[in-house]
């Protein structure tokens, strides 16, 4: 099974990005816009992965999240960034955040296990769409989203009826403050 790490949100999170979104959707010519329901942030991205290796990650995550307390972040603004012809795009993060903590420790204790270091510098954000053709690029501004990061996630991600699923194989806190 495919699998990665992530930041989840709340159902009313998911609500106040998807209203966001909704400001720049006229702009999109072309796209494949992400889900509601599958709205995150990833942290790392692992691939196919067999029942053993995903009890492995189950450890990797109890170990990371046991090194941080709960805290907030804001989904700031729009932008885009290139993959292939196309481009991605996305609600971007202020800057100073414990994600990239977190997401660089996940990474090297994940390294110890075998998997290899990411090789391009973490930008965490929430994909809007793929495969994304703007008439524009001016983007508009954005009423900050307050996001509470409670727990770090390691997700499935899966086809259900034709559609891209991202689902939950096991979550773990993150400590009180």
């Amino acid at each position: 099974m495919r699998v990665f790490f992530a930041v989840e949100f709340s159902d009313d999170e998911k609500n106040q990005i998807a209203h966001e979104f909704q400001l720049i959707t006229p702009k999109i010519k072309s796209g494949k816009p992400t889900r509601k329901s599958n709205y995150h942030i990833t942290l790392k991205y692992i691939g196919e992965s067999s029942q053993e290796d995903i009890e492995k990650m189950k450890h990797v995550l109890r170990e990371v999240a046991s090194h941080y307390q709960k805290f907030n972040i804001e989904l700031t603004h729009f932008s885009t960034f290139k993959k292939g012809t196309k481009r991605i795009l996305y609600l971007g993060t202020n800057k100073n955040n414990p994600l990239n903590s977190i997401q660089t420790r996940l990474d090297h204790v994940l390294n110890t296990l075998g998997y290899p270091l990411e090789n391009h510098v973490f930008k965490p954000h929430v994909t809007l769409s793929r495969k994304t053709v703007l008439d524009t690029v001016q983007f508009p501004q954005i009423q900050s989203i307050e996001i509470r990061v409670l727990s770090i996630s390691l997700m499935q991600s899966h086809h259900v009826n034709n559609q891209l699923t991202y689902s939950r194989i096991f979550h773990q806190e993150l400590q009180n403050t």
